[in-house]
């Protein structure tokens, strides 16, 4: 990722910013560094809303700022430049997703669900999730891909987690090589992503059918005696 030279005017956050506020003294309510961190996630949120419909090559700086309602100042306070920003905007989104995955599959553990149950839950959760907000799915699966190489990476380590975390999940019989796992997770987001592509015109039972099927079929198997 490049680096853009940073802009000449004072961070927001700094002293020199409000009028030589320490960062802990508060100001209209707020200290500087709650200001600061609610700006943060002004521009997150913006940043999911471009990223996430006009996609990152689309997106400018300006285009976030003015979706975020501030100035390109604060933007500079919290991001180097734009593809820190959208590195930011991923690893919310998949945070957001794999907290779906395991609140939905240890929900299902505790009801007592089998492996599959509780795979089929964790399924679901995430299903659900991108249903719901498909500008997830669109930063986490299309737009990380030829970005850069240090976006791609972040794309494969994401991958990995989820992976790690079905597994774990589903209580797995037999232990699998990650490039196994990863498969599995690929193949189910490819699932959901041409699901996504084709305006979800399937029904969302089928999907998780599909996706589910494949979980179990390498994951969940019954445990030897």
């Amino acid at each position: 990722m490049t680096a853009v030279t940073q802009r000449p005017d004072a961070p927001a956050g700094s002293t020199a910013a409000a009028g030589g506020l320490a960062p802990g003294r508060r100001w209209r309510g707020a200290t500087l560094t709650e200001r600061a961190a609610q700006r943060r996630e002004q521009l997150l949120d913006a940043g999911l809303e471009m990223f996430g419909t006009v996609g990152v090559r689309s997106t400018t700086v300006r285009g976030v700022c003015l979706q975020a309602g501030l100035t390109e100042r604060y933007f500079y306070e919290s991001f180097h430049n734009l593809l820190e920003c959208f590195s930011a905007v991923h690893d919310a989104a998949v945070r957001t997703t794999l907290n779906a995955m395991e609140m939905g599959a240890l929900t299902a553990r505790r009801g007592g669900g089998d492996r599959r149950a509780v795979a089929r839950a964790g399924v679901t959760s995430v299903v659900t999730t991108l249903r719901q907000d498909p500008r997830l799915a669109r930063v986490m699966l299309i737009e990380p891909l030829g970005v850069d190489r240090t976006t791609e990476q972040q794309y494969r380590n994401a991958m990995v987690q989820a992976a790690a975390l079905l597994t774990s999940l589903s209580d797995a019989s037999e232990p699998r090589s990650e490039m196994v796992r990863v498969g599995v997770v690929g193949a189910t987001l490819a699932i959901v992503l041409m699901w996504l592509l084709d305006d979800f015109r399937a029904p969302m039972e089928e999907i998780l059918d599909q996706c589910t099927a494949i979980v179990e079929a390498v994951l969940v198997q019954p445990r030897a005696a």
